[in-house]
């Protein structure tokens, strides 16, 4: 699953600004703006991305597929990677933003300088960019449903909660709590959130 999103997202990254589908890609550069590292999920996201980024590159697909994370989880320091991103010339950008607003002055920048910008996970609103999103409160609201499924007597739950004020978060708990709203078998006890960064 892993692997097939992030092989559709190269190709939608090089290929968006190609009028064909047979258009050359070979001498395009993509990089990957990554806003952290500090979970399981994106160790195994950035080794995704190795893995089909140098595939490409070695198959002549594009020139280059480099990853780019932020020491910290931090916007400024994203916006900056971005803007040094679009200094070096590169032809289009993948995001795992920090923040779906904060980052579309720099997202903006890049489109303006010509660059395909694709955002996935962490999305950005900016409209010139590409999302591949995700409905996260459907997803929040699909774990209560399964447990609805498996477990129709119910019981109490324990929310395990991402970043602390990341929207994905914020979008996954509500829908656990709507689901949680239409299935009153269920019972939130406490929400914790993790230490990730």
């Amino acid at each position: 699953m892993r692997k097939a999103l992030f092989t559709t997202i190269l190709a939608a990254a090089v290929a968006v600004p190609m009028q064909l589908a047979t258009a050359d890609t070979s001498g395009k550069r993509i990089a990957l703006s990554n806003n952290y590292a500090g979970n399981s999920w994106r160790q195994a996201m950035l080794k995704s991305w190795d893995k089909v980024g140098k595939k490409a590159v070695a198959d002549g697909v594009v020139a280059a597929a480099d990853p780019f994370t932020t020491a910290e989880n931090q916007v400024t320091e994203q916006a900056a990677q971005i803007q040094n991103m679009i200094l070096q010339g590169y032809d289009a950008i993948v995001a795992n933003a920090a923040s779906p607003d904060a980052l579309n002055g720099a997202v903006r920048e890049a489109c303006d300088a010509g660059i395909t910008v694709v955002s996935f996970d962490g999305i950005v609103t900016e409209p010139c960019a590409w999302r591949i999103a995700v409905d996260f409160k459907q997803m929040g609201k699909d774990e209560i449903l399964y447990l609805a499924d498996r477990m129709p007597q119910g019981g109490k739950l324990l929310e395990i909660r991402g970043l602390a004020g990341v929207f994905v978060d914020d979008e996954i708990s509500a829908g656990i709590h709507e689901g949680v709203a239409e299935n009153s078998q269920f019972e939130v006890v406490a929400s914790v959130h993790g230490d990730w960064a």
